[in-house]
């Protein structure tokens, strides 16, 4: 598993997950900081944020699976880094649209990225090590779910908003130079060929008919594989559970706990730690955990976390609950991508991983949006409770399935 390719392939990951939650935080606090506190335009940078994702996850899924998977992990990376450089002008023009324009064209950037890191995985580890690979590639986001608040605080209460944004340039830039060293695998990155006479307007209406080809493939595959649809739909209701929490949580911290709005980097961190050492757990487990078995686990921890942060206003009983929340985060996480790796052959990888960011994405921006008008009427521990209680019910379908693949396996003994 540790050869040099797996290597640098964790090395970009680490510098575009730094990237991505230093200004993940830096936006909630510069947005914060901007609109005097104002929940709903907290709102609308989540919304920004997932918006790409449901509207175009898929098509980027299509993209991963035509064009070089390299070329693709170095140029998201470098757009991102040029996005994040037109928060620069809020210097000069302090307005919330450049704020949500930032935030909403990195995360398209991020869709060609993740997909890009999970299709390459199984060409590089073996199939029997992928749960560790996938866990050990995992310590990178769980790692800057602890450092990225961590650093996007410390750097933009001690050294200011613009400090953060250079160091997520900087991030980006050196995951694009780093991919970019990446070996090409001609017959597994592949890139469209187009002859040189052929005009263009020939070659888009080629490449579009090929691009909605492709993706009606992609979903006829996931509607003919079961584990993939319960997939899809757990990971809907996720979504529609999650979305309340990324949206309230500062204003949770500010409101219900009576601290400052930097002060969010703790609780982070703390699920930060709780998953990072989780997925250094399952990294260097010998013998494999069932996968479907993480997600539901994982699915009932996240659902009992938020409960328990509805509920308790000690600030070591919350640290705790966001503790358990990042154990059911990770679980929830390892299971699900090594399910769907397991489950599609490479050739389709970058579509079917593309088909649950929308799904999930769905359920947050709905929740989202309803999030920021629910705080009007009700409080933010009803809704937090609320939110729990979806999650509880995103992990009957996992259930559910593991109880067939049970019967089917007694079935076939049994004849």
């Amino acid at each position: 598993m540790w050869n040099r390719p797996f290597i640098q392939l964790w090395l970009v990951q680490f510098f575009s997950s730094m990237g991505d939650w230093v200004l993940r935080m830096s936006l909630v606090y510069f947005i914060y900081r901007l609109t005097g506190k104002d929940p709903q335009a907290v709102a609308m940078v989540t919304i920004s944020e997932y918006a790409p994702v449901f509207l175009f996850a898929m098509l980027a899924g299509v993209f991963v699976d035509r064009w070089n998977r390299k070329k693709m992990l170095a140029f998201s990376n470098l757009a991102r880094a040029l996005f994040t450089l037109c928060l620069f002008i809020t210097y000069f023009w302090a307005s919330t649209w450049i704020v949500y324009g930032v935030a909403f064209f990195t995360a398209i950037g991020s869709l060609f990225t993740r997909p890009s890191v999970m299709a390459l995985i199984p060409l590089l580890v073996s199939k029997e090590n992928l749960p560790r690979a996938n866990g050990f590639i995992q310590t990178n986001d769980n790692a800057f779910i602890i450092l990225g608040p961590l650093l996007a605080s410390a750097i933009f209460y001690w050294l200011g908003a613009y400090a953060s944004f250079l160091l997520v340039m900087l991030s980006f830039l050196g995951a694009f130079l780093i991919a970019m060293m990446l070996p090409t695998e001609e017959e597994k990155m592949r890139e469209w060929e187009t002859s040189s006479d052929a005009s263009f307007k020939t070659w888009a209406r080629q490449m579009v008919r090929d691009m909605t080809g492709e993706l009606r493939e992609g979903i006829r595959f996931v509607s003919q594989e079961n584990t993939l649809k319960v997939l899809l739909l757990t990971g809907s209701i996720l979504g529609l559970g999650g979305g309340a929490l990324n949206v309230l949580s500062v204003v949770y911290v500010t409101r219900e706990m009576g601290l400052r709005a930097e002060n969010l980097a703790w609780f982070t961190s703390s699920q930060g730690i709780a998953m990072l050492s989780l997925s250094i757990l399952v990294a260097s487990l010998k013998r494999n955990l069932h996968p479907l078995h993480m997600v539901t686990l994982g699915l009932l921890l996240l659902s009992g976390g938020i409960f328990g942060i509805a509920g308790f206003e000690s600030l070591w009983a919350v640290l705790g609950c966001f503790f358990v929340l990042g154990i059911g985060n990770a679980l929830a996480n390892i299971g699900m991508v090594t399910l769907v790796q397991l489950k599609t052959e490479d050739r389709m990888r970058g579509r079917v991983n593309s088909l649950y960011h929308p799904a999930m994405m769905a359920g947050m921006l709905i929740s989202a949006g309803l999030t920021g008008f629910l705080t009007e009427f009700l409080s933010i521990r009803t809704i937090f409770a609320g939110a729990a209680v979806i999650i509880m019910f995103s992990s009957l379908p996992g259930i559910w399935l593991r109880v067939m693949e049970k019967k089917q396996i007694t079935g076939t003994a049994g004849g």
